[in-house]
């Protein structure tokens, strides 16, 4: 897992982050900050993959998910619990749980080293899909509140 990226991208959305920020103010922003460009480019990438896979159209039929052999790498058995959970409660739907999916693989990079995901890590990863999906306002500040408040809503 690319954890310096996540870092970046943690950074970015407790720093206020905005879709309407022009990337050249966010990279000199990062790189200031102490960033390395390679992770700020990285960053930078992710949140444009984010922007343009949130514009596909919502999944109709969720169906039962299978994971995949190198995602059982990334999400460990905590993560994918966590997933269902939220789908369960309605915070996710099926389409949106793909989009975390695929985030979280875009952030392994095929890089093996400490590749499973946490779920303080993955809380972030659904945090910054919904507040880029439209008309997820509920369903990003149940996460923030998740985030913010040390598991108020937490997951058991």
């Amino acid at each position: 897992m690319k954890d310096t990226v996540l870092d970046v991208l943690v950074y970015l959305f407790e720093h206020e982050y905005h879709e309407d920020i022009p990337p050249e103010a966010l990279r000199g922003e990062l790189t200031d900050s102490g960033y390395p460009e390679d992770d700020v480019e990285g960053a930078l990438r992710w949140l444009a993959d984010l922007r343009d896979a949130g514009a596909r159209p919502e999944l109709d039929n969720p169906g039962l998910r299978v994971y995949a052999d190198i995602e059982l790498e990334y999400l460990p058995t905590e993560s994918r619990g966590f997933l269902l959970h939220l789908e369960q409660l309605g915070i996710l739907s099926a389409g949106s749980r793909e989009l975390v999916i695929e985030r979280v693989m875009a952030l392994s990079g095929g890089d093996n080293d400490d590749v499973e995901l946490n779920v303080e890590q993955l809380r972030w990863i659904v945090f910054m899909v919904l507040f880029n999906l439209p008309g997820q306002d509920a369903a990003t500040a149940w996460m923030e509140d998740l985030i913010y408040n040390n598991g108020a809503h937490a997951f058991h």
